[in-house]
């Protein structure tokens, strides 16, 4: 590890630890992914999400013995090496969802996208695999995971090495109820994000012609933001109920409920690999809003509070001003 890393890592662990002690805080915003189109409408109003279905709101017999397509997010970065305990959450996220369905005797499929054509091997063809984002080691941390579940027993989460294609409708068609299926992930597949609607609309109807799902679950707390095919454009075609999962539902509420009526102090702590565009306006709404006592930037992002950029001192300032 480098030395200014490793000195970044300190510093954002000592400034979030007396923050939080010296706040009288109740709650906290884990606003990593969070983005103003998940909380706010076009009239900028805060968005009510109390009417979405979770898939612990359907009824029995809408999911008993069907086939589920779960959106998860397993956007983990490399899976060649060990996982970083940030990876681990993001699949522990899923557990609830699963050990849920496993009770309902559904065929579980898990659907995810990891990393971007930026960090793959260059020239990798459409379609093929650079093993450093392979989803495959997953397969074994969810069945560790599982392991235990009494439905599960002496079972492991079974592995294909595509989304789409003969080959894996194949094998979901073979593997029955109770089973739980992990698809390779879907940027392989340059549609995935592309801009062109007709490629999106081919590659959703390849993904739900392969997988036939029945219901659809939206489990990807820390990717709702994100409009890929394997979201969205994959659900439309699926006939069944579409729900939320049960950490999306809480994480949705949870941030409904601060923005509308926090409960006093609220410590905003937001995190991630950069100071983008998307959370750059959450942290000025949820301070316009004083949704927020405190802010607490973390991680990488914190660089360019520590450099005194202007876009960095800007939101300093404002929080000065407003909260």
């Amino acid at each position: 590890m480098k030395k200014s890393s490793f000195y970044t890592k300190i510093i954002s662990i000592f400034v979030l630890l007396t923050f939080i002690l010296t706040s009288n805080t109740y709650s906290l915003i884990s606003a990593e992914t969070l983005r103003p189109k998940m909380l706010f409408n076009k009239e900028d109003n805060v968005i009510d999400y109390s009417d979405k279905l979770c898939v612990t709101d359907l009824k029995d017999d809408d999911i008993k013995g069907k086939v589920i397509l779960l959106s998860a997010d397993l956007n983990v970065g490399k899976t060649s090496g060990e996982l970083k305990p940030e990876a681990l959450m993001r699949i522990r996220a899923i557990e609830e969802d699963l050990t849920y369905l496993l009770e309902r005797f559904v065929e579980a499929i898990i659907m995810s996208h990891n990393g971007s054509k930026k960090n793959y091997k260059d020239n990798l063809k459409n379609g093929n695999v650079d093993p450093d984002y392979s989803l495959k080691p997953i397969a074994n941390t969810l069945t560790g995971l599982l392991i235990n579940e009494p439905l599960f027993r002496g079972k492991s989460v079974l592995f294909v090495e595509d989304c789409i294609g003969e080959k894996t409708k194949s094998i979901i068609e073979k593997a029955g109820r109770g089973s739980i299926i992990l698809t390779e992930q879907t940027r392989f597949h340059k549609a995935e994000t592309s801009n062109n609607p007709n490629e999106v609309r081919i590659f959703a109807k390849k993904l739900q012609d392969t997988v036939n799902a029945d219901v659809f679950v939206n489990a990807g707390a820390g990717a709702l933001h994100r409009d890929n095919v394997s979201k969205g454009p994959v659900a439309d075609l699926i006939k069944g109920p579409k729900a939320l999962g049960i950490l999306s539902k809480k994480e949705l509420g949870a941030m409904q409920k601060i923005a509308n009526d926090p409960k006093r102090k609220v410590v905003g702590i937001f995190g991630g690999a950069k100071l983008d565009g998307g959370k750059l306006e959450a942290i000025k709404k949820l301070i316009e809003l004083k949704a927020v006592d405190r802010v607490v930037i973390v991680g990488k992002m914190a660089l360019p509070f520590t450099r005194g950029e202007e876009t960095a001192e800007g939101i300093r300032e404002m929080a000065k001003k407003t909260i």
